[in-house]
Order: structure tokens, then sequence, then C-alpha cells
């Protein structure tokens, strides 16, 4: 026999001849003093603290980010990551998540750890009242995050398993929570634009005084610190840019059917060199990039700077081109066929005429430009003729054409996207009756007309070879499928017209705006011929966004600090009992506690800790003399009454 053998205390059967009630000894040895069982108070105020302060950590700060994150989403459409963290998240996108993962571990932990406190907390102040094991088992299985599978106490069996779910899956949810992602950040704009609406009698005055764009005294000037060359014909150059442009405008706006003709894939994204090397997909719209992506001397908004997509409300033109075929000509043209040069004069309804000098070719295509008498405001009119006076093969199709242009200053969006990295100009519709303080298609028209007259060669005319090198090799001869719109010379050259006169408009308004930043000590300040340019723009970085993925990861840190809030409060509030030294859910405390007691348990009692004679006896402290207390048990009613028979 070992040594040991000897000290072994057998189960203490339960006697049905004791009574009902269970003895102890009064102030003996198994006695406990109040000062070693109960916790001052002053300690257990702190210890309560201690968990408060607990409880702001693990769930006090994942709630307030929340909250964050829904007002920095709802304003600016998510929160940045600091910069150290977007530089490691973008170059080191592994060792981002793993320190990311570490800290939610310990976000986790924080958690269980302020749950099995709380727990803690109750057990302690149930064992100066009747706990059943079956309750100090449910009780250890919560603290320690263990599902109990048990049919006789269901209960006992969900709460225990709906724990262990719920903090199984707290440390994926504070990485769901922490982890920065891409996300889309929208920024406010505001700046100002040239208003060609503006009432202010001065505004007129100001723009005549203003405007450089001319044929006679122009070339190139420093305006505002940016070069720009003042000419209508740009020496050349701006022919061939705005040709080359237009052709882009015809590009979008007939792409779908060009595909369909088989023609090859055109350049869609055109450079404006004066514009500060802007790019633009499509028509300019009569409007200047002030903001994101826009050349730093015609920014308006301080955003120049960044490469982010953006959208401002700005004011452009919206101009209307249809175009027919007539019979007689306004225009005459003089031809010497032993002379370089062919005068060409065009008559006004008054009778008056415009003669121009073009140089003698076989692809002679004379313009001109009739403006026409309107009343309504904000609108203007015009007639443009064409006429070809060469016997060309590719030109016959040009024949007598007159054009009706009307054009409105209006509203819209010019949006910055990447992909292309290029400017569009979206209109909105919205003509407002205001008298025009300045004559823009008017002047437009004026650099129509001389553009063409510039763009005439030996070789032929710039603006028409624009329009020819697509519609002769992929059009001229071919049809489209049934119920697509059907390509005509007319419909682009239309489309051709319509996109020069804006970027024409577009012009106008870049020099004035350089006028107004001359004469301007700071962006902001205020003056009547501009108006309010606002906006938004879009940038992807690291950081953080209120979505159904953070609120579905909240969902388990939620619910454990609703339940933490009520168990908590219950302790403090409802519970009355002192908070003990023993705790029934630690194994250490239940032996102690049990070698010196005199527990009593029910006849025929195993070891087996699933025997419901064992599970249902209940344990307690009671107080057995001043400052005394003894861990007593009492066997479950059903029991005592199954003895008694």
């Amino acid at each position: 026999m070992n040594d040991w053998d000897s000290e072994r205390v057998p189960l203490r059967s339960f006697d049905p001849r004791t009574p009902i009630t269970p003895t102890f000894s009064i102030i003996s040895s198994s006695s406990v003093h109040s000062t070693y069982l109960l916790y001052p108070q002053s300690y257990t105020v702190g210890i309560y603290v201690l968990t408060c302060f607990q409880f702001m950590i693990a769930i006090g700060l994942p709630s307030g980010f929340l909250i964050l994150l829904a007002v920095s989403s709802h304003g600016s459409g998510g929160l940045v990551a600091p910069e150290f963290l977007v530089t490691m998240a973008t170059c080191n996108p592994r060792r981002t998540l793993l320190i990311i993962t570490i800290i939610s571990s310990v976000f986790a932990w924080l958690t269980r750890n302020l749950f099995s406190t709380v727990i803690s907390f109750i057990a302690r102040k149930r064992s100066l009242n009747w706990s059943t094991f079956a309750t100090i088992e449910a009780l250890s299985a919560l603290r320690s995050g263990v599902g109990l599978l048990t049919w006789r106490r269901p209960l006992y069996s969900l709460m225990t398993i709906a724990s262990a779910i719920v903090f199984g899956v707290l440390t994926a949810a504070y990485t769901t929570i922490l982890a920065p992602l891409p996300i889309v950040l929208s920024e406010p704009l505001s700046g100002w634009e040239i208003d060609f609406l503006a009432t202010d009698a001065s505004c007129s005055v100001w723009f005549s005084d203003n405007n450089l764009f001319s044929f006679g005294a122009c070339g190139w000037q420093n305006l505002s610190g940016l070069g720009v060359n003042t000419c209508w014909s740009s020496g050349k150059r701006l022919e061939i840019m705005t040709a080359g442009r237009s052709a882009s405008q015809i590009v979008k706006e007939f792409k779908q059917q060009l595909d369909q003709l088989g023609s090859p894939s055109l350049q869609e994204v055109v450079e404006i060199y004066e514009m500060g090397g802007s790019t633009f997909y499509g028509s300019t719209g009569g409007a200047v990039p002030q903001g994101p992506a826009s050349d730093k001397h015609l920014d308006t908004t301080q955003s120049y700077s960044r490469q982010a997509n953006s959208s401002l409300d700005q004011q452009g033109i919206d101009i209307s081109v249809s175009c027919q075929y007539i019979n007689e000509s306004p225009m005459t043209a003089f031809l010497d066929q032993s002379s370089s040069m062919v005068n060409v004069t065009g008559y006004c309804p008054d009778g008056q005429g415009q003669t121009w000098l073009l140089p003698n070719s076989s692809f002679i295509v004379a313009s001109l430009d009739r403006p026409e008498s309107v009343s309504t405001p904000n609108l203007e009119s015009h007639l443009l003729y064409f006429s070809n006076y060469g016997t060309g093969g590719s030109y016959e199709i040009i024949g007598n054409i007159s054009c009706e242009v009307n054009g409105s200053i209006t509203t819209g969006h010019l949006d910055y996207n990447s992909p292309p990295s290029a400017f569009s100009w979206n209109s909105d519709g919205s003509v407002e009756t205001r008298d025009q303080s300045f004559r823009v298609l008017e002047n437009s028209m004026d650099a129509l007309i001389y553009v063409l007259e510039t763009s005439q060669s030996e070789d032929g005319n710039l603006f028409i070879d624009a329009i020819n090198s697509i519609y002769v090799p992929f059009v001229m001869n071919q049809t489209l499928v049934t119920g697509a719109p059907q390509l005509s010379f007319l419909s682009m050259l239309e489309t051709m017209t319509r996109g020069v006169l804006e970027y024409e408009a577009s012009f106008l308004r870049l020099i004035f705006t350089l006028q107004m930043l001359t004469q301007t000590s700071e962006f902001t300040k205020t003056n009547p011929c501009t108006r309010p340019l606002t906006g938004a723009m879009q940038r992807s970085t690291y950081g953080w966004e209120m979505n159904s993925h953070a609120l579905l990861a909240f969902l388990p840190i939620g619910i454990s600090g609703i339940v933490l809030i009520i168990l908590f409060a219950w302790v403090i509030l409802r519970m009355k009992s002192s908070l003990t030294y023993f705790d029934p859910t630690s194994l250490i405390s239940l032996a102690v506690a049990s070698s010196s007691s005199s527990l009593r348990f029910p006849e025929g009692i195993t070891v087996d800790p699933h025997d419901e004679k064992a599970r249902s006896t209940s344990v307690k402290f009671e107080s057995v003399s001043a400052g005394e207390y003894q861990f007593i048990s009492k066997p479950a009613s059903q029991w005592k009454r199954a003895y008694a028979l």
C-alpha cells in the first residue's frame, strides 16, 4: 500500500435519516473567516473599474471606429489610412495582414477575457446562494469558451454553444474591420471659373478688353505663367490640332457604326497642347480643366497635382449643327488657272461681301458665316456655307452645303477618368435664359472660318481631309447593317463642325481664365464676372469604409458588447451579495473548498461527471457565526424524497 492511500477520503454519502437541513459544526476547523472569503469593498470597486476600462478597449474602441467609418463614408466615402500604413499595405500586403491579424487576436483575447471575468463575477456572487453543480459546470463552460452537449439541460447547451461560436469568430471579425483595403475616397472641390452669363454691366467691358483671341495683333504670350498662342490659326498648327481633335469627336460619336464597317481602331483620346497638355475623350464642350489633372496655371481648386478621378460642375456651350445640300451658294469664285491664288467672295443678305484669297488647287473649299438675328436670350444662330470649286474626286461630295448652327451657354460635368486618363464633357441640358455677356459662338465662328481659310493649301483642305480620312475608305461605298443609323458625309461634317466650335469656345475660356488669374491675387477672390466651381474628386488609396462586410464583421463584437453590458449591469445592480474570493468555476477553488467542508451527496453517487445525482446537488458558502462561513451541500429535492421513502 502506498503512503498516500491512508490519506484517501471516501466520498461522503447522503444518509436518508439525516435531517434535510445540512449539518455542520459551529466554528469548526472547516469554517472560513470572512476576511479570507469576501473581497474588501475598495478592492471590488477597483476590479469593476478595471473591467470597465477593459470593456472600453475591447468593445468601445471598435464601436467608436465603426461610428467614425459611418461618418467618413457618408461624407467622403471612407477613412484614409496613415501614410506609413498605405505604403506598407501597397508594398508588403502579407506583412500588413500578419500585423493586423496579431492585433486582432489581442482584441479578441481581451473580449474573451472580459467575458470570462464577468462570468466569474456571477459565479463568485452566487457562491453565497445555492447553485447546482450543473449550473457551475455551465458557468465554467461559458468562462472557458467550451460548448456543452447535454439533452437534460438544453438551455445550458444552447448558451455555451452560442458563446463558443461568437467568440470563435472574433479574431476574423476584428481583422475584417481593422485591415486596410483599397477604397475610393471622395473629396469636395471648390473654385471659380469665367461666367459668360454674368449680369454685371462691367463684365461685357471686361470681356471685350481682355479678348486676345484674334488674327491681327496676336502671337505667343505668357499669361499667368502659361505660354499661349492667341492667334486663330496658331501658325499652321492650331488647325491641324483642331482637325485631329474633331476627328476624334467623330470617332467617339460614330464608333459603333465604324466598327460595323470594319474600320481599324482609331485614336479616341486627343491631347490639346494649348490647354496645358490636357487630354480629352470626345468634345471639350466649351469647358476648360481647372481641377485635378489640369495644368497648374489653370487650376482654381488647388488640386491640379492630384491624379484622381473627378467631376466638376462647369459652364460650357451647347452647339447644334444641322447641314443640308443647297442648289445655290451665296459665294462666288473667280478662277484663274494661270494664277497660284483664287479670289472667293461671299455675300450676306444685306449685300455686303467678304473676299478671301485661297491657294489655287483642284481641292478648293470656301466657307462663309452669316450671323442670324434672334430675340431669345442666351441663344446665337448662324448660317455656315461650304462650297467646292475644285475638280478633286473626293471633294465632289461637298458641292454646296448650308449648315444651321445654334449655340447657348449651358452647364454640365467635366469629368476626368483613368482609364482613359482623359477629360470628357457631359452636358446636363440646362440652359439659362440670361443674356450673354460675351458672344462665345460668334467669336468661335470667326475662328472656325479663319481656320478653314488657312487650312487650304494646294494639296487640299485640312478640315475636309480630317473628315475624308474616315469617310472615303470606310463609309463612302459601304452600307451599315439594317436598323443602324446610316453614316453620311453631312452627318460627319456636322460632328466635325460642332467639335471644332466647341474647342474654339474652350480656347476662348482658357484665355479669359488666364487673364483673370493674372489680375487676381487670390484664387478665391470674388469677381462679378466669375461663377462658383464645385465638384468632387475620387482617388484610390488604402483605408476603411462602412459597408455590409464591416457591419457583418461587427455583429459578433456587437453581440458580445450587449451581452457584457447586460451581465455586468446584472452583477452590479441585481446581485446584492458580496464578491467572494471563492470562484466555483475554478477547479482549485472547488478542490480547496471541498477538502475542508462537510459536503454530503445522495446515496449511490459515482465519480462519473455525468451522474445526474451529483450534477443536481447544490453547494454554497453559508454563514455559521459572526464572520465565519462554511461550504455546505444539499441534494436535489427529488433525491431527498426518494431517500425518505
